[in-house]
C-alpha cells in the first residue's frame, strides 16, 4: 500500500530532522578541534593570520570532494535530484 502524504511529510521531517541534528553535532566536535589547534598554534608561534591560511588550504580538498560527488552529498538541492521538482516527471 502505497504511504499518504502525511506518512511520506513524517517521514522527511524525520530524515532532515536526523541530518540536521548530526551536522550540528559535528560542527560542534569540528569547532573543538579547531580550538585546540588554534591554541596549539599559538603556543608553536604561529600566528592568527597564518593559522587561518593553514585552515583554509586543508579546506579546500575536502570541500573539493564533495563538490565532485553532488549525487551523494546529502545538502545537494532537491532540484539537481532526477525527477525531484521536475515538473515534467
Amino acid at each position: 500500500m502505497a504511504m499518504t502524504k502525511d506518512e511520506i511529510r513524517e517521514e522527511l521531517r524525520g530524515c532532515f530532522s536526523a541530518y540536521v541534528t548530526k551536522n550540528l553535532r559535528d560542527g560542534i566536535i569540528l569547532g573543538g578541534r579547531l580550538s585546540v589547534l588554534e591554541k596549539e598554534a599559538a603556543l608553536a608561534k604561529i600566528g592568527a593570520e597564518e593559522f587561518a591560511d593553514l585552515v583554509r588550504e586543508e579546506m579546500q580538498k575536502p570541500m573539493r570532494r564533495m563538490e565532485a560527488q553532488p549525487a551523494i552529498h546529502p545538502v545537494v538541492p532537491l532540484v539537481l535530484v532526477e525527477g525531484v521538482g521536475d515538473e515534467t516527471h
